[in-house]
């Protein structure tokens, strides 16, 4: 069976990150087993505890290092244990993880190398109104510099080809 590598960088997300993993560890993706890769970015809590308990293989930064360095410890590390594919996921519940499947399916099916998904399709809730705004014209200057028409430029769910990864 395939792996994909779920790669949930967290600093101090003891009180999301059991129940997102337990969330993963409801989700099928049909051939595929899903291996969540916690990066703990410096966390001051029981982020990484927690995560190890439920099954998760922990990164640790001994220290914060930020969001980028934690992105890239985990896609490091998808790509070393044999991952197949690698989505990402904020740890702070924004996102679902029921919608991996969907978000994995045009790189599981080799149609994309790089899958981006959105917060504004479907609708927002709980986004503040300057927010928005500014992550409106942040997109529109990526999706004009990319020639690539995106809709959330600043999403914390990916998906990765292990090439792209």
């Amino acid at each position: 069976m395939k792996t994909v590598a779920v790669v949930i960088p967290a600093k101090d997300e003891e009180a999301t990150i059991g129940e997102l993993l337990d969330g993963i560890s409801k989700v099928v993706v049909d051939g595929h087993t899903l291996q969540p890769v916690v990066v703990d970015d410096g966390s001051l809590d029981r982020t990484a505890a927690i995560a190890r308990e439920r099954g998760a293989t922990v990164v640790t930064h001994r220290r914060n290092r930020g969001l980028g360095a934690a992105v890239r410890t985990g896609l490091r590390a998808a790509v070393e244990t044999g991952a197949d594919a690698v989505a990402y996921l904020d740890a702070d519940l924004e996102y679902s993880p029921e919608d991996i499947p969907r978000l994995l399916e045009p790189v599981l099916t080799g149609r994309a190398d790089y899958v981006l998904g959105s917060r504004f399709l479907g609708g927002v809730r709980g986004m503040r109104l300057y927010r928005r705004v500014g992550n409106h014209a942040f997109t529109a200057l990526l999706s004009a510099l990319t020639g690539r028409r995106m809709t959330d430029g600043q999403t914390g769910m990916r998906a990765f080809s292990r090439e792209a990864a």
